[in-house]
């Protein structure tokens, strides 16, 4: 078989392993994929395809400056083999998490707006994808201290995401608790409490009362109890956290 062949079927089992969370074993088997393809002078697509899968393993992994490099070449093969693709928009995507856990939502924003310009192209604004994209920059704008930005971008992506999911659906939780942590640093405890309170709902339903993801909102809750000075409340969502 063809390098080209050969990293075809590679590829697809790399998936498989990535997806059962043999992590390592996919990992070992795509940089392996990666070095054959330079070996033979093979860039493009190809390339991209497995480089973009290992920055996202390692982005699961919490690995976020481990996986950026493989993140930004793939970014930077796409925007020339594959501008405006899907593709390209999932690997923006990536790239502005990475940014935003490691404390640079100046630099997340713009890449997250390219996101969302590709989104809304291809998929139209009512859409699952462009409403998460929408919530990107929502989210980057808050961490920025842009509240009067923020705010319209949140609300957008979260009645989109009401439209198109109905009430119960996780990506609407995560919505939701956005708008809450946003209302918590502006100084509104009140509507703060009242979005955290409606996610929590949502997440226990999906998820069950002692999920990680549950635990998180209670966490955040526990933060907004702290900011209105209601130690005991605050003490409550923390232990049940």
């Amino acid at each position: 078989a063809s390098v080209t062949e050969r990293s075809e079927i590679d590829l697809e089992y790399a998936r498989a392993l990535a997806d059962l969370g043999r992590n390592a074993e996919a990992l070992t088997l795509l940089e392996a994929m990666v070095g054959r393809l330079r070996a033979a002078q093979i860039g493009g697509a190809p390339l991209a395809t497995p480089l973009s899968i290992i920055g996202s393993i390692h982005n699961d992994l919490g690995k976020f400056l481990v996986a950026e490099p493989y993140i930004r070449e793939a970014m930077q093969i796409r925007e020339q083999v594959l501008p405006g693709s899907p593709e390209l928009a999932i690997t923006y995507n990536n790239l502005g998490f990475i940014l935003q856990q490691t404390g640079r939502p100046d630099q997340a924003l713009p890449i997250y707006e390219r996101a969302h310009a590709i989104r809304l192209k291809t998929l139209g604004a009512e859409h699952i994808e462009t409403a998460i994209a929408e919530m990107n920059i929502g989210v980057s704008l808050r961490e920025l201290g842009r509240f009067v930005d923020a705010e319209p971008r949140l609300q957008a992506a979260l009645a989109t995401l009401t439209t198109l999911t109905g009430k119960v659906h996780p990506v609407r939780a995560f919505a939701l608790i956005h708008l809450g942590t946003m209302a918590r640093l502006s100084g509104n405890p009140t509507i703060a409490r009242e979005r955290l309170v409606e996610a929590l709902a949502v997440q226990r339903e999906i998820f069950g009362a002692e999920h990680v993801i549950v635990a998180r909102g209670l966490v955040e809750l526990g933060q907004i109890e702290l900011a209105a000075d209601q130690i005991e409340a605050a003490k409550s969502a923390l232990t049940q956290a």
